[in-house]
Formats: structure tokens, C-alpha cells, sequence
């Protein structure tokens, strides 16, 4: 387990060169699916969808927190919900 501090940079350096990439893609033409596109909150099937990751790999990102993962919230049922307009800045972040 990593003993260091999260880092605070947008770009985190743990992220293998394979997820970066696919961020890219999809900030440089590859897009996001039409879910994304429209729906104002985005459930971890959507994203995985999007990053072409699986939901296990969302999930592990998402208890790691922001920069790891979109501001996202917990709903009574303990799905994960993200909304829209803070996964687009949070992908954006990615590649500043």
C-alpha cells in the first residue's frame, strides 16, 4: 500500500501510461458516449464505459478520491454517482 501522501496535481503519477492514453482519447476526439453527453448524473457503468476500463478499476479509483477520481457522491443505497459537468472537468484536469 502506498505510504505517501495522494499527490496534488491533477496529472497523478500513478496512473499507468495505458489510463492516461485513454484519457487523452477521449479529450481529443474519441468522446464520450452519448450517456455521457446527457445524462446529469453519471452512475461507475457509465464511466467505465466512457474510459473503457472496468467498474472494478472505477470503483478502486473512486474510494482513492479526488484527483483519483471525479467529486462524486454516495447515494443511502451506497451507489456512486458523478455528476456530469465534474467528470468533464475532471478529465480535462487529466491532461493540463
Amino acid at each position: 500500500m502506498r505510504t505517501n501522501p495522494p499527490t496534488t496535481t491533477n496529472r497523478p503519477s500513478d496512473y499507468s501510461a495505458a489510463d492516461v492514453a485513454v484519457l487523452e482519447r477521449l479529450l481529443t476526439g474519441g468522446g464520450p458516449s452519448p450517456v455521457a453527453r446527457t445524462a446529469e448524473w453519471l452512475t461507475i457503468a457509465d464511466l467505465a464505459r466512457d474510459l473503457g476500463k472496468s467498474s472494478s478499476t472505477l470503483y478502486k479509483w473512486s474510494a482513492r478520491g479526488y484527483p483519483h477520481f471525479p467529486k462524486k457522491i454516495v447515494l443511502p443505497c451506497g451507489s456512486i454517482r458523478v455528476h456530469r459537468d465534474d467528470y468533464r472537468a475532471w478529465l480535462e484536469g487529466l491532461t493540463r
